[in-house]
């Protein structure tokens, strides 16, 4: 329910007073690998960028540039780790639909073996309150979590 709520206030909202992404992470067992979808509010991700120095504006089509600048923030904001050792997120692209964003990585191959953790602190150097969805989900385990600045890190066990 509460999902529900979030999400359709999530595709809705033109201009918000709370900041919030969704990241949905998928072990493919067929293919052994990592996929991440991270559906963020576009100016949002523009905001990122401008701190960054970027002044480049998201356009319906993805762009070499774009994908460059936002491969470069995601990489620094998106940590993977199974062991303590850090998982490969390779770029694949980005897609807008106005005011959301979908972004889309992919892991280099990998066997699961748990714990991973995954840590994650989009747009938190920009929102106080920024709030992050992260999904988790494999044949082994389903895990969900919201995290904040201080609770930036999702630890997913047997």
């Amino acid at each position: 329910m509460i999902r529900t709520v979030i999400l359709s206030l999530f595709i809705g909202a033109i201009v918000h007073d709370f900041h919030f992404s969704r990241t949905k992470t998928h072990y493919n067992e067929s293919t052994k690998t990592l996929q991440v979808t991270i559906n963020s509010f576009t100016d949002d991700l523009e905001f990122a960028l401008a701190k960054e120095g970027s002044k480049f504006k998201i356009d319906l089509e993805s762009t070499p540039l774009g994908d460059s600048l936002i491969n470069s923030y995601i990489q620094q904001k998106l940590i993977v780790n199974q062991g303590g050792a850090p998982l490969k997120l390779n770029w694949i692209g980005y897609e807008c639909d106005y005011d959301i964003t979908y972004l889309y990585l992919e892991s280099d191959t990998f066997s699961l073996n748990l714990p991973i953790s995954i840590d994650q602190t989009l747009f938190m150097e920009l929102y106080d309150d920024q709030e992050n969805l992260i999904d988790f989900i494999s044949k082994k385990v389903e895990s969900s979590s919201i995290l904040i600045e201080s609770d930036h890190i999702l630890e997913i066990n047997e």
